[in-house]
């Protein structure tokens, strides 16, 4: 098999010695080594040395979508489409992306949107509201599902529960292989001669964020409470207290997590400096949006007391993509009771920067 056949599937990034064993039945055994030994003698000898420039790397060329028609409403129609992922998993279930395609019946402009939901997802009523109204006003709209979500969810698991868990390269790779799933959906539909944009929640914001600086194609965004800064909302926000403890067990402190912020901004420095990625043994931030942070057209909705993702995380984000506005809700992160707010805010901006301000 020839180099470029070999590169036409994403690869996982496998490594025994720091997997889901490790990290769930064999805790006690390394738990006695003490934070100088385990980073030296198992986490650092096994984290991969992953090019930056393979991280949403795929072979471009046509990926077949089937579509199935689902159901004709009075404003728009519903169809279902799916394509094969150019990220291979162990899991057949994730290896097909799934979209919702809300087709306006009186299309007033060729711009579509792609939506993308929470963390452990099913139903996705938000982003499926956003979808409709946006069909309604004659905008094509798309609800994604992410890896290991709704109907990519393996047999016997919940929805979600294998996107963000204690196996770092799991999580990893599931982020990766949504980013380069959105980048074939972008293919197909400027194929079409779309222009796109996109609108995320919570983890889906995140992945926005990341996609839109990778992808330039995304022209158009709203972030639902989301931001950038993966090290800080993993160590500051509530919901992933869980790796918190976890590493904490370790005998990592807040002493690591400030020399690891330090490593971040220099990191940063590096690529603001050369125009290129650097490489790093914090692997994460190959994904983190901080990182693919550029000026863009977005708007930002965050709740101003919001546990999940923290302030900082938000603002020095916000800030490296040029201040584009945004609408602090005096709400936490679950921001239910201003659903129809931000639903009206998010479909508004999309309309006027998409010209179909009415």
């Amino acid at each position: 098999m020839n180099s470029s056949m070999k590169r036409t599937i994403t690869p996982e990034i496998r490594h025994e010695k720091f997997s889901s064993r490790i990290l769930r039945e064999d805790l006690g055994k390394y738990r006695s080594y003490g934070l100088s030994r385990l980073l030296d003698k198992v986490i650092i000898p096994n984290i991969p040395n992953i090019d930056p420039k393979e991280t949403f790397f795929y072979e471009k060329k046509p990926a077949p979508f089937e579509e199935e028609f689902i159901k004709k409403y009075k404003f728009y129609t519903l169809s279902h489409l799916s394509f094969k992922s150019p990220f291979s998993t162990d899991y057949p279930e994730n290896n097909t992306a799934h979209l919702l395609h809300f087709i306006p019946q009186k299309r007033k402009i060729d711009f579509l949107v792609v939506t993308l939901h929470g963390w452990r997802s099913n139903r996705a009523g938000f982003m499926s509201e956003i979808c409709r109204r946006l069909a309604e006003s004659g905008i094509n709209a798309c609800l994604f599902s992410l890896p290991y979500h709704r109907e990519r969810t393996p047999a016997g698991k919940r929805s979600g529960s294998l996107f963000f868990t204690l196996d770092p390269f799991r999580t990893f790779n599931a982020y990766r292989q949504a980013v380069i799933d959105l980048t074939v959906v972008a293919d197909h539909f400027k194929e079409k001669g779309f222009r796109l944009g996109g609108v995320g929640i919570s983890i889906g914001a995140l992945i926005l964020n990341t996609l839109m600086g990778f992808d330039s194609r995304y022209e158009i965004g709203v972030s639902i409470v989301g931001g950038g800064d993966i090290s800080r909302i993993v160590w500051e926000g509530l919901a992933t207290r869980f790796v918190r403890r976890f590493v904490q067990s370790f005998g990592i402190s807040t002493k690591h997590f400030e020399v690891l912020l330090e490593h971040q901004k220099n990191f940063l420095e590096e690529k603001r400096r050369t125009g290129e990625i650097p490489r790093t043994k914090c692997f994460w931030f190959l994904i983190d949006p901080i990182t693919y942070a550029s000026k863009r057209d977005m708007l930002f909705i965050n709740g101003r007391f919001d546990p999940i993702i923290p302030r900082e995380a938000v603002l020095e984000f916000r800030e490296s993509c040029g201040n584009p506005p945004i609408v602090w809700i005096p709400a936490d992160h679950f921001t239910i009771i201003f659903r129809r707010y931000i639903i009206r805010k998010t479909v508004k901006f999309l309309m006027e920067k998409s010209k179909l301000s009415e």
